[in-house]
């Protein structure tokens, strides 16, 4: 299409169609979006190649390491991290504004710093846990998330944070993740994505960052396990107040706000999973000691994010006013005040169980509302499962008949082609 476009640019010219300015215009576009193209493939192989060389180098040292002397070791344990450090500080001098170049060299160097740690500790006998490692190489590069143009170095970053927290509180249990650790990690990428909404790549790193935090939420619960869901839930509508914020008044794809839809769907699993027994039948003979449960690092964190949510709700309400608030949030709210109640005083279990049915299909009858009302495919098929999902989730609890069950599948079904095709009917005559 872009070479039929720029054939055809003469005869409009000699036509009258444009002028010649706009063809200049239009000629402008098309060359820019396909060096844009082409610097996309040079990034990819620029980073694929960046990965290839530096294992070559690993592998080459690795081979003849053990007839080196302790000096020699020393220099080239270094020597990686050294270059590729004053390569980015000379591009970082020069302001360079090639990225495969750039991009290269920060990743290159992201993995220096745990090649230069292990031969350091493989020279000295220097014994650590996988989790102190992590926690250094983390410490060690993470100014090099602040560099620009190290895009792929910043889901690097992301991924070996994870896998830190992973490794401390789900696979060993063997330590505490620190409290300003999350933090620590979350905010620079917040800047960066809320700095640069409009990237395909900041979309995944949205993402990403989402699933981190959403990971590492959990590895702070300790002696308290029925603090859970009310964390989460309150993590999910911080995102869903971060999603609102960071649209502003532009309507977006639901992969191009991850905070948002990453905020409905995880509140939507948390209904979901409260609509089943197994959370409110742990609900523990007495409440602990006060001055205990207060200290904990679970209540600092559920505090934490009680914070958060207020500055949002205060941040949205003045941007964006209160409609953004209720119903949406009003749910989350609801389930958080019905879990302490539950668990503080003596009510029966099967009304958390029925209001989280209640509010997740409300929920779904809303997004259905909404998306039909907006012709929103993405929020429309939403609320469809959300009601779809609890419906056969209590069809399997009761003994109904078969029949039945295959008449409400049948209904379910034609729910979403009716709601599909009314939508379409709706964009094609507007």
């Amino acid at each position: 299409m872009r070479k039929n476009v720029l054939k055809a640019l003469p005869e409009l010219l000699s036509q009258g169609v444009i002028d010649e300015a706009t063809a200049k215009k239009i000629e402008a576009y098309y060359l820019d979006t396909t060096t844009t193209g082409s610097q996309k493939i040079l990034l990819i192989f620029a980073i694929l190649g960046a990965l290839l060389v530096g294992m070559g180098i690993i592998l080459i040292i690795a081979h003849n390491w053990d007839s080196l002397s302790t000096a020699a070791r020393l220099v080239l344990s270094f020597t990686p991290l050294f270059l590729t450090q004053l390569l980015l500080i000379y591009f970082w001098i020069k302001k360079s504004s090639s990225q495969p170049l750039t991009e290269s060299v920060s990743i290159l160097n992201f993995f220096a710093v745990p090649v230069c740690l292990s031969l350091i500790s493989q020279i000295y006998h220097m014994a650590s846990g996988l989790d102190a490692f992590l926690l250094t190489w983390l410490f060690l590069t993470w100014p090099l998330i602040f560099f620009p143009g190290s895009k792929m170095v910043r889901l690097l970053f992301i991924i070996v944070a994870t896998w830190y927290g992973c490794e401390l509180r789900y696979f060993t249990f063997e330590g505490d993740i620190p409290m300003w650790f999350l933090p620590l990690i979350a905010i620079p990428f917040l800047h960066f994505i809320f700095q640069n909404e409009n990237k395909a790549q900041d979309y995944l790193t949205a993402w990403l960052l989402g699933i981190s935090i959403t990971i590492m939420a959990g590895a702070f619960i300790k002696s308290y396990h029925w603090l859970l869901f009310p964390l989460y839930i309150l993590l999910f509508s911080i995102f869903y107040l971060s999603g609102q914020l960071y649209s502003g008044n532009r309507k977006k794809l639901f992969w191009q706000n991850p905070w948002l839809s990453f905020g409905q769907l995880g509140f939507a699993i948390c209904c979901f999973l409260l609509a089943y027994d197994f959370y409110w039948n742990s609900k523990p003979s007495a409440f602990p000691d006060l001055t205990t449960f207060v200290s904990s690092p679970e209540v600092v964190q559920l505090i934490f994010f009680i914070f958060l949510l207020s500055v949002g709700i205060h941040l949205l309400i003045r941007y964006k006013g209160w409609k953004y608030i209720f119903p949406e949030l009003s749910g989350s709210l609801i389930m958080i005040i019905l879990i302490f109640i539950f668990f503080t005083l003596p009510i029966p279990f099967k009304t958390g169980v029925i209001a989280a049915n209640i509010i997740l299909f409300t929920s779904g009858v809303f997004y259905l509302v909404m998306g039909i009302k907006e012709k929103d495919f993405a929020r429309t098929n939403f609320g469809l499962i959300c009601i779809c999902a609890i419906t056969i989730a209590r069809f399997f609890d009761q003994d109904i008949s078969f029949i039945i069950r295959g008449l409400v599948f049948i209904l379910m079904g034609a729910g979403f082609f009716t709601a599909n095709y009314f939508i379409v009917k709706k964009q094609k005559t507007t």
